[in-house]
């Protein structure tokens, strides 16, 4: 049906307002995009747990730390300010405090590393899952972590 002149709303039948059937509610779509949001949130929190303890200005200077600590540790003549200006202000050898956050670095990225590497898990599952229904409903974004 096409466009026609009308003088007023009470001169439009009803089968004239809604002419065009609007497309069926994709449900598969919906159920994945909340699969998703669902699986990002759930992976922000596992990870906020592991950041939660550090501030983030200080984690903003993690790849100096980094990169100062492992320089210090394979060239003890390295310059290294902000490991001597942390250093200094904790009473520990620059050595001592290199090592230290080598450490930490390593054991977080194991942590990280597994708890990517379970989203990635999950998001793959979603995305296999296609447009089965039946699939995507069995997806639990909170299993699996680790512990």
């Amino acid at each position: 049906m096409g466009w026609r002149s009308v003088a007023g709303p009470d001169d439009v039948g009803a089968d004239e307002l809604f002419s065009e059937t609007l497309p069926p509610p994709d449900l598969a779509a919906d159920l994945r995009r909340a699969a998703l949001a669902a699986l990002a949130v759930e992976y922000e929190r596992r990870v906020s747990v592991i950041a939660a303890p550090y501030p983030a200005s200080e984690r903003e200077s993690w790849p100096i730390q980094i990169s100062e600590a492992r320089a210090l540790l394979a060239d003890a003549g390295a310059a290294t300010p902000w490991i001597d200006a942390a250093a200094a202000a904790r009473e520990l050898d620059r050595a001592e405090l290199a090592a230290r956050i080598v450490a930490k670095d390593e054991a977080y990225r194991l942590v990280h590393g597994a708890l990517t590497g379970v989203r990635q898990r999950i998001e793959d599952a979603i995305t296999a899952a296609g447009d089965d229904v039946a699939a995507l409903q069995a997806i639990d974004v909170t299993a699996g972590w680790p512990a």
